[in-house]
């Protein structure tokens, strides 16, 4: 009785020093291609790393994605229909002058948070939480991108493109500088556009389901026509004060 008490603590100690993470695969280092098909627990491009997810790749990550400082992930989309399959059931998290690109398919359950230099997803994109962009160097491009949560863009320099994208919630885009703002054919609860300088603002043929503001901007050219917002469709300017 005293041997068998004596293993089962020699046991429980051997749990407690290893810690919580004992027995759990490690996270998937990528800096190079990924091809094939991989099951991961998570994925982490390293600062100044650049992964590629192959044209002919399927990778399902069950935890989250993580790009380090000026990384970069690529879902490339090949010749003749070939498309990388990238699909994350945990958040998303992108360092400081990171890149993430995507012509592939693309399915993220969780959340997308940082500051990254440049964001292009085209195609065949879901996200299932919020995304909140700040202090972007470069530019944000979204094309047939749907959203199960707010997008926020907020401050840094670059343009923002945003084109058939529905989002099932608010989209926000403020106190960018330089650049231009693009807001086209997509859906929405809420568009807020409001303190930016930039060379140029066109808001067109979106459906606002309950309010659109857009003002205090500083732009040479702007336009917002042709939106339905609360089923009516208007005309509306992006300087001065709130459209309400």
């Amino acid at each position: 009785m005293r041997r068998s008490t004596l293993v089962l603590s020699m046991a429980l100690a051997s749990a407690l020093l290893a810690g919580p993470g004992a027995g759990a695969a490690g996270a998937e280092t990528c800096d190079g291609t990924i091809g094939g098909d991989r099951e991961l627990d998570s994925l982490v491009v390293p600062d100044r790393g650049d992964c590629t997810i192959g044209p002919n790749a399927d990778v399902t990550v069950a935890g989250g994605v993580d790009l380090g400082e000026d990384a970069r992930l690529w879902v490339r989309r090949g010749t003749e229909g070939a498309r990388g399959t990238l699909r994350a059931r945990g958040e998303v998290s992108l360092g400081q002058g990171s890149t993430f690109l995507s012509g592939g398919k693309l399915t993220l359950q969780g959340r997308m948070i940082g500051r990254p230099d440049k964001v292009g997803l085209i195609d065949d994109t879901f996200i299932g939480g919020r995304v909140t962009l700040t202090a972007v160097a470069k530019s944000v491009e979204l094309e047939d991108v749907s959203i199960d949560g707010d997008l926020e863009i907020g401050s840094g320099r670059g343009g923002t493109l945003l084109t058939r994208v529905h989002v099932d919630g608010d989209v926000s885009v403020r106190d960018k500088r330089f650049g231009s703002i693009g807001v086209f054919d997509s859906t929405m609860d809420r568009l807020v556009v409001v303190d930016n300088i930039v060379t140029g603002i066109t808001i067109r043929d979106n459906i606002i389901a309950k309010q659109f503001a857009c003002l205090r901007n500083q732009s040479a050219n702007s336009f917002a026509s042709g939106n339905v917002v609360v089923g009516v469709t208007r005309a509306d300017s992006c300087v001065g004060r709130a459209s309400q």
